[in-house]
């Protein structure tokens, strides 16, 4: 035998054992058990809870960068809205504010154990009356729907841990450990809200052992190969900035424009950062995903996500093709949203601009991006700016007793869902929370379809009042399960 014929026969049989063993792992990769004692009966009235969400929608608490725009009355109007819709849990809580927005609410236990913190936040985003089919902050129930902004972001995870502790504490229940509701009011500008929280309860020397934010819900159709209903729980959450580019040039006459005028060299600035994107890298929320909910697919993608050991590289390579999900599970992400120039469209500008936004994977920094923006712009007369920046979230562990109970309540509340980690792409006050907090996890407890998805801070926000109930439900078994 050649020796040309012994090597291809040790390449043919080392292919044949790396292939029996991506079958052998493949075959290995399925669910693994979970033992959950009997779930608790709960119920809550889902009309009640509807008519409560409906009160809350009716205060008009817009946030806004420009404190001059918020209507601070509608905001106190919430607060006295809670007072009168949950006396029973008003009677054995302790409130406080902090900062301008930022709502504490204590309910004292009858151990020493590490409290436990359940958030929201109640701020909106505006919403115009006329693009929608119905008033934005009417809070009517129509046909067992909530109607109005803040449905779903995030009033009613604010209404369902209210129905649930005021349920608790009207029959006596006490919890063995601090339980703090907090909710901010300027979530959705990023404002100071948790952040005076944080530094209340930092002060007060508190340090939850569990924190559980808005973040992933349950959902279908979430995973390939995957038909089950999926919860998925942030366990991390990216990083973001906002970056301002612009160019300055001289103004003038547009009938004589100039051979690189500003926006051209904005807009090259722009094309070349689309096809530079950045590089893609497997975070570890991301890969506890895929090997979570990869052993309930087929066996061609278990195959796959059994064995990312070899196929990793491969995954990353397509993160773009795989769709805008993966893409930005998989890799910082920029895009532009905001430009502005001349005032005329025959007058020159002065200055041209563009301001984008910028979603940092974890393993990245903020320092990171603007390199990597330089690096790609390549042209000194593109100014590149921070607006803001704040960095990826700290990686929850999921090998621990607060994860199991968040789990337990949930698989005990929708039994029909598959639990599992995830990277949280979009950015929330929790992120906040993890500089007293080491497990925080991110969850909307309610399943949500694509269609109602697509209503957060869009048009016609709405949810079911049953929704609402379902996930009241959830939080008192976690309450109890705690």
């Amino acid at each position: 035998m050649s020796a040309f014929e012994i090597l291809a026969a040790v390449l043919g049989g080392a292919l044949l054992v790396l292939i029996a063993v991506l079958l052998i792992r493949a075959a290995r990769f399925t669910p693994r058990p979970s033992e959950d004692g009997p779930a608790a009966n709960v119920e809550y009235d889902a009309a009640a809870a509807g008519e409560h969400l409906g009160a809350m929608i009716r205060c008009r608490t817009i946030s806004n960068r420009d404190e001059s725009l918020m209507d601070f009355a509608e905001y106190d109007r919430f607060v006295q809205l809670l007072s009168e819709l949950y006396p029973a849990a008003m009677e054995k809580l302790h409130f406080e504010r902090a900062g301008k927005t930022g709502l504490i609410y204590r309910w004292q236990g009858t151990g020493a154990a590490e409290p436990v913190v359940l958030m929201a936040h109640y701020d909106v985003v505006p919403a115009k009356a006329e693009e929608w089919s119905f008033d934005p902050f009417s809070g009517q129930v129509q046909d067992g729907l909530v109607l109005g902004r803040g449905a779903l972001d995030t009033k009613s995870t604010l209404c369902a841990i209210f129905e649930a502790v005021n349920k608790l504490c009207a029959e006596g229940y006490t919890p063995e450990r601090d339980y703090y509701l907090c909710f901010s009011g300027t979530e959705e500008i990023a404002g100071e809200g948790a952040y005076a929280i944080v530094d209340k309860l930092k002060k007060d020397g508190v340090k939850p052992c569990l924190t559980v934010d808005e973040g992933g819900a349950i959902v279908t159709g979430a995973f390939p190969g995957v038909k089950e209903p999926c919860a998925v729980v942030g366990i991390s959450e990216k990083g973001q900035m906002a970056i301002r580019l612009s160019v300055k040039s001289g103004a003038g006459h547009a009938s004589a424009p100039p051979r690189n005028d500003a926006f051209s060299q904005l807009a090259r600035a722009i094309a070349a950062l689309e096809k530079n994107p950045f590089q893609p890298r497997m975070t570890e929320a991301a890969y506890r995903l895929f090997t979570t909910l990869g052993r309930y697919s087929g066996f061609g993608l278990r195959v796959v996500f059994g064995n990312l050991w070899l196929f990793r590289p491969l995954l990353l390579k397509l993160a773009r093709a795989l769709g805008n999900d993966v893409n930005a599970l998989l890799r910082t992400t920029c895009v532009f949203t905001m430009a502005g120039g001349s005032e005329a469209s025959n007058v020159l500008p002065s200055e041209a601009w563009a301001t984008c936004d910028v979603r940092i994977i974890g393993g990245s920094t903020s320092q990171d991006v603007i390199n990597h923006f330089r690096k790609v712009i390549a042209n000194e007369n593109v100014i590149i700016e921070p607006v803001f920046a704040v960095e990826p979230s700290p990686v929850s562990p999921v090998d621990c007793a607060q994860w199991e109970a968040v789990s337990r309540a949930i698989r005990h509340t929708w039994p029909d869902a598959l639990v599992s980690p995830y990277l949280m792409t979009a950015r929330s006050d929790s992120s906040v929370y993890t500089a007293i907090c080491d497990h925080v996890y991110r969850f909307a407890p309610m399943k949500l379809s694509k269609e109602e998805r697509a209503t957060i801070h869009g048009i016609d926000e709405k949810i079911p009042a049953q929704k609402v109930a379902e996930a009241a439900c959830f939080y008192e078994r976690l309450i109890r399960g705690m």
